[in-house]
């Protein structure tokens, strides 16, 4: 999603084909109706643009993948990354709740790391209510990718609410 407007095209490319080879495998009885973190594409670039070109750009990209899973039974779930990952992309949950909200299609919804909820300094327990309303994963892992329980994150007090 540089300054070439051809490669919104690819990812979409890349992703129409994924989403073929779904229905593919569909056709010979396995069933796949999930994909998490279709934003590699954003991966490790150095645009040289503003956040705000970048996100305009990721969100021309998921209205576009809203119309490929129309009807196809497939839910994609958005992960936003660790610092550095994405360029500040998708910076923060709040950033990616206003980038789901913004994309209003009740099939994209959110990714939500608990490992990069921490890089980020963000407490897992406030990003998964946060994001209730548009949680699809949660990827739950300790600090560091400890084993879960290990730290404090009040995942008990979550789960009880």
């Amino acid at each position: 999603i540089g300054d070439d407007p051809g490669q919104i095209d690819t990812a979409i490319q890349t992703f129409q084909g994924d989403v073929d080879y779904i229905r593919e495998l569909r056709t010979h009885g396995v069933q796949i109706q999930f994909m998490t973190g279709p934003n590699c594409f954003v991966l490790g670039q150095r645009y040289g643009q503003s956040r705000s070109v970048i996100r305009d750009r990721i969100r021309q990209f998921y209205a576009r993948v809203a119309k490929i899973i129309d009807g196809q039974d497939i839910t994609v779930a958005v992960e936003y990354l660790r610092p550095g990952e994405d360029e500040g992309a998708i910076g923060s949950a709040a950033e990616l709740l206003h980038l789901l909200q913004l994309i209003d299609h009740p099939e994209i919804g959110a990714h939500a790391d608990t490992f990069h909820m921490r890089e980020r300094r963000e407490v897992p327990h406030d990003v998964i209510i946060l994001l209730a309303k548009h949680l699809k994963y949660v990827h739950a892992h300790g600090d560091f990718r400890s084993v879960p329980g290990t730290y404090e994150q009040g995942f008990i007090d979550l789960i009880n609410w």
